[in-house]
C-alpha cells in the first residue's frame, strides 16, 4: 500500500508488489510484479516532496516516474541548459527544474 506515512528504510528505497489497490492504480512502475520505490520524506526535500503531492491531487496517486533524462542518441541530460534544450526538442509537456515549471 502507498501511503503517506513511510516504512522504515535506511536508503529511502523499497520493493512493493502491485496487489494493493494503489499498486493497480500504478501499474507502468510495476515490472514482473514489483517496483523499485523511492520515498522522500517533506523534511528531506520539501519542494519535490510537495510537487509529488500536487501531481497527486491532479492524478490522483501521488507518484512521480524517475528515469534518466534524455532524447534518443543523446547523452542523459547534465545541466539544467541541456535539460531546457532537450525539453524543447521532444514532445514533453513540462518541465520541472528546480523551483520552475517549464510548459510549451
Amino acid at each position: 500500500m502507498i501511503t503517506r506515512e513511510r516504512p522504515h528504510c535506511d536508503s529511502g528505497n523499497y520493493d512493493v508488489g502491485n496487489s494493493t489497490d494503489k499498486g493497480r492504480d500504478v501499474v507502468q512502475i510495476v515490472h514482473q510484479g514489483t517496483g523499485r520505490v523511492q520515498t522522500v520524506a517533506r523534511e528531506d526535500d520539501p519542494l519535490f516532496h510537495d510537487l509529488s503531492w500536487e501531481f497527486g491531487k491532479c492524478a490522483g496517486v501521488p507518484v512521480l516516474l524517475n528515469t534518466s533524462f534524455n532524447d534518443a542518441d543523446e547523452p542523459i541530460v547534465g545541466s539544467p541548459d541541456n535539460a531546457i534544450a532537450t525539453f524543447l526538442k521532444t514532445d514533453l509537456d513540462s518541465l520541472a527544474l528546480g523551483p520552475f515549471l517549464v510548459t510549451k
